[in-house]
């Protein structure tokens, strides 16, 4: 694997060492979300996934990181806001994948994942809606929750299937994940 990478500007730039978040590489200066590269797209290289223009392709925002900067542990429970509706013409997935296999194999199918079309399919939420990533859901939460497993390291993906002009132009933002603790959430 080349230790270069595609940076936002489109130049080529060196590679961070053990997947640490890069700089130069965040989408939104204030946020962990970083673009992809072939570090985090090891098996999917079409150009779609790298376009970054309204209303066609794939727009792909990648997290491997907290707000804090750590690594995305799965024994921990974090939570990510995000602000509705998400900017897609079509849909939008977000999914965890291991940091070492990169493969959503390492987690259990049917909850590696939320789509808007399906898992997400009824939200009712107008202005934001959180999603929980851990070991066990919050309780109440089961429809919002993406399984990670004890003792993995993960990354997500954030896929925007059409994207709209405010993925592009900053007005839409997701949040960084926080973690919580579970003792202290509520049922919703």
């Amino acid at each position: 694997m080349s230790p270069y990478a595609i940076m936002s500007d489109g130049s080529p730039g060196k590679r961070s060492v053990r997947g640490a978040p890069q700089t130069d590489r965040r989408v939104w200066p204030d946020r962990k979300w970083e673009w992809p590269d072939e570090r985090s797209n090891k098996d999917s290289y079409s150009s779609d996934m790298f376009r970054r223009s309204a209303e066609k392709g794939v727009l792909q925002f990648v997290i491997t990181c907290d707000q804090t900067g750590g690594f995305l542990d799965g024994a921990k429970t974090l939570r990510l806001c995000l602000p509705q509706p998400v900017p897609a013409r079509r849909f939008w997935s977000i999914t965890v994948y291991d940091t070492v296999e990169h493969a959503w194999e390492e987690f259990d199918p049917h909850k590696a994942a939320r789509r808007s079309r399906f898992e997400l399919k009824n939200n009712a939420a107008s202005t934001s809606l959180d999603l929980f990533f851990g070991p066990h859901p919050p309780l109440g939460r089961e429809r919002d929750w993406i399984e990670t497993n004890r003792g993995t390291q993960w990354i997500a993906h954030l896929c925007i299937y059409g994207p709209e002009s405010a993925a592009f132009d900053g007005s839409w933002r997701p949040g960084d994940l926080e973690e919580i603790d579970l003792s202290q959430t509520k049922k919703v």
